[in-house]
């Protein structure tokens, strides 16, 4: 190897060696330079990562809560119609009819028609026998006053309010007891027809239900006369009634009366049979027990089974 050659391959190795340490010196260099930017990177890394995590774990923990108060919402509304509930049956409460086996505390279900707020569905069906087969009317009695009458049909009961024109029951008006046929009429008033056109009944006097057609217990207060037309054959009395039906809620069903009140009038034979036969139709005609006196002038329609005292109410 010549001189020139040995020179030429020492001064390249040199060339090398000299590269390869200045390139570690510069990597060095670099990395020390750009430490602080890396560290800066890594930190706004942390801080987005944790800011992430953080917002949903918060998104979480908002749909849960979320979630709690609608069951707490559902469970205050529950525990708030539970105590209407209870309000309401306490206040339409009557210990007296709570003790008779022939009367039983029914609930309203619905409406029978979204646009006919005068007859509504009630609970207990079962417990009673088709009106079909039985003919039979049960009176319904709310905070001690006549509400309306009810009938089971197709397995359903339905409650048929005092608004109704076929809620129709018999009363008596005023001291004398006059008798009469209610009927309904889309409001807070009801008529009382085939009232004996002879009879002194006057505005003011009281209503109150017969038990004569065993719908209703005798004496439970219905309303009070505001206006009286005549007829050709009776009189027809417009009360205002007491009850009020535009929010039905609980009702006392009664079921079977077993007592009927002594209806005793000193009039003629003929005119008292024929205003009996007047309201022959109405419902399941009234069940009558005539006896005459000696005279036949007297005559007691109903004989009594045995009575107990009457509903109050005051005005």
């Amino acid at each position: 190897m010549t001189t020139k050659n040995f020179f030429i391959l020492f001064f390249t190795l040199f060339i090398v060696l000299f590269v390869f340490r200045e390139d570690k010196v510069v990597h060095s260099l670099y990395l020390k330079a750009t430490l602080p930017i890396k560290r800066v990177y890594s930190n706004v890394t942390d801080a987005f990562s944790r800011k992430y995590e953080q917002y949903f774990d918060q998104a979480d923990k908002i749909a849960e809560l979320k979630n709690n108060n609608d069951k707490l919402q559902k469970y205050i509304y529950g525990q708030k119609m539970q105590l209407d509930q209870m309000k309401e049956f306490k206040k339409s409460q009557n210990p007296q009819l709570d003790f008779d086996k022939n009367i039983i505390r029914v609930k309203t279900i619905s409406y029978k028609n979204m646009n006919n707020f005068s007859v509504v569905y009630l609970t207990k069906a079962n417990e009673l026998a088709n009106s079909d087969t039985t003919g039979k009317f049960y009176g319904l009695i709310s905070k001690n006053l006549a509400a309306g009458i009810a009938v089971k049909r197709d397995g359903l009961l339905e409650g048929i309010l005092l608004s109704d024109p076929s809620c129709q029951f018999s009363v008596f008006v005023g001291e004398g007891r006059t008798p009469g046929i209610t009927r309904g009429s889309f409001g807070k008033q009801m008529e009382v027809n085939f009232i004996p056109k002879w009879s002194k009944i006057k505005v003011g006097d009281k209503v109150v239900t017969s038990g004569l057609d065993k719908i209703f217990i005798p004496n439970v207060p219905v309303g009070k006369v505001v206006k009286i037309d005549t007829k050709s054959a009776y009189k027809t009395a417009i009360i205002d009634v007491y009850a009020n039906v535009s929010d039905p809620t609980y009702f006392y069903l009664v079921k079977h009366v077993s007592y009927i009140p002594t209806l005793t009038m000193e009039y003629n034979r003929t005119k008292i049979l024929k205003e009996l036969n007047s309201s022959i139709g109405i419902h399941s005609a009234f069940e009558q027990n005539k006896t005459k006196d000696k005279n036949d002038t007297n005559i007691s329609v109903i004989v009594p089974v045995h009575i107990i005292p009457p509903v109050a109410h005051g005005d």
